[in-house]
């Protein structure tokens, strides 16, 4: 609440430590409560308590070489912020786990998919992508990342991920270099919701373009023109 710049008046708690009563002007009550409420996550499945760490929760779309192998560096990972794999997609259905997936059962499904096997007969739920995103974002997931890694347009199911809470990062440059009408609803979208992208588009054998431009603006340099 003190965040949110709500006064707390008066503040009181009584024998149950599972309660704590505050009074606060009737004109912040609706804000107070909105807030109480996002913090806990008390409108989502699972909600009421606040992760003792705060994890980055990731959902991969897509779970071939590229997701797998990610999946390696995340489990791999020891520093930085705490990162978990929560959730996978892929064309049969898919597997979630709000907790987190533990590097075993990470492990088995990586195997599993190497040798051709699909989420759904992995112990997976068949489903549409667009659904098992509405499903876990249902859920109390802990600041939740989609990475797209995929060889596919996926725009529409991006800007639906952006609108149930997801930020976005794309291994796959198709959302945003298969036109300027793709890449500016997917901006739009992340805008208007308050959520980040993170990409980066490539020519040729894999020169990055973005961050190679960012870094002649940034030494004063001036492009004229670019060609692809």
């Amino acid at each position: 609440l003190a965040n949110a710049g709500v006064n707390i008046v008066a503040i009181a708690q009584g024998s149950s430590e599972r309660n704590i009563s505050f009074v606060v002007r009737e004109a912040d009550v609706p804000e107070a409560a909105r807030r109480v409420h996002t913090a806990f996550q008390l409108s989502k499945i699972g909600g009421g308590r606040p992760e003792s760490v705060p994890y980055t929760d990731v959902v991969l779309l897509g779970f071939g070489r590229v997701g797998r192998a990610l999946t390696e560096q995340i489990a791999a990972a020891s520093e930085g912020p705490p990162v978990r794999v929560v959730g996978v997609l892929d064309r049969s259905g898919y597997v979630f786990e709000p907790r987190g997936f533990s590097s075993r059962r990470l492990t088995e499904l990586a195997r599993a998919k190497g040798e051709g096997a699909l989420l759904s007969a992995l112990g997976g739920t068949p489903a549409a992508a667009g659904d098992a995103l509405t499903l876990m974002a249902s859920h109390a997931v802990s600041r939740p990342v989609l990475a797209d890694v995929t060889s596919e347009d996926h725009g529409a199911l991006l800007r639906d991920a952006i609108n149930h809470g997801f930020d976005v990062v794309l291994a796959n440059k198709k959302p945003v270099a298969g036109s300027l009408e793709s890449y500016s609803s997917l901006m739009a979208a992340a805008e208007a919701a308050g959520r980040t992208i993170r990409y980066e588009a490539t020519v040729g054998a894999g020169l990055p373009i973005i961050d190679t431009y960012n870094k002649l603006a940034e030494t004063g340099d001036r492009v004229l023109r670019i060609e692809g």
